[in-house]
């Protein structure tokens, strides 16, 4: 697989008194930048994710994956201009809306 433009992102996420810290990479999946992929790997993590498992009868979705395992994947949207509100997006899918959530790009 080609992988370029590789970025890499911290991400801290707060919710009701429990926290998370997320190492993100992107990169770019194909020779125009048209498709990006991204690994989440959760580093630090108080949420109780105990009711999270990966299920047998069909594919987990990215909230199971994440919170089961501790690590997930994604492709952006063809053309992600807002790689990083995209990244928030999927915070948002795992751990809900209503976060406290900060990032920083990683050189």
């Amino acid at each position: 697989m080609i992988k370029n433009n590789i970025k890499a992102y911290k991400i801290f996420i707060k919710k009701e008194g429990s926290t998370a810290t997320i190492l993100c990479v992107t990169y770019g999946i194909d020779n125009i930048d048209r498709y990006f992929g991204a690994e989440f790997y959760i580093l630090v993590n108080s949420f109780d994710n105990s009711s999270f498992s990966i299920p047998s009868n069909r594919t987990a979705t990215f909230q199971e994956e994440v919170r089961a395992t501790g690590k997930g994947f994604g492709v952006a949207p063809e053309y992600s201009t807002g790689i990083e509100d995209w990244i928030q997006f999927k915070i948002k899918d795992a751990y809900g809306n209503d976060l406290d959530l900060k990032f920083e790009e990683l050189n």
